[in-house]
C-alpha cells in the first residue's frame, strides 16, 4: 500500500499552532456557553443574574480576548520564521 505513514488523525501543523487553535476553539465554546447562560437568564426574567454575568464576563473575557489574539499572532510570527 503506497501513501504516507501518518495515521489518519495526525496533523501536519506544529504543536504551537495546534495549541493556539485549540485555545481559540475552547475560548469560542466558553463564549457560546456564556451567551447561552445570559439568554436563558434573561428569558427567565432574572435581571440580577444577567447583570452579574455581564459584569463578570466583561472582566474575564477582555483579558482572554487579548491573550488569545496575542497567542495566535505569536504563533503566526514564529511559524513565519520557519
Amino acid at each position: 500500500m503506497t501513501g504516507s505513514s501518518k495515521s489518519p488523525g495526525s496533523s501536519t501543523y506544529s504543536p504551537g499552532i495546534q495549541l493556539a487553535f485549540s485555545w481559540l476553539r475552547w475560548f469560542f465554546l466558553s463564549l457560546l456557553g456564556f451567551v447561552m447562560a445570559c439568554i436563558a437568564s434573561a428569558s427567565l426574567k432574572a435581571v440580577l443574574v444577567v447583570e452579574t454575568l455581564l459584569q463578570v464576563g466583561i472582566q474575564c473575557f477582555i483579558p482572554l480576548v487579548v491573550f488569545t489574539f496575542c497567542l495566535i499572532s505569536g504563533m503566526v510570527v514564529l511559524e513565519s520564521f520557519k
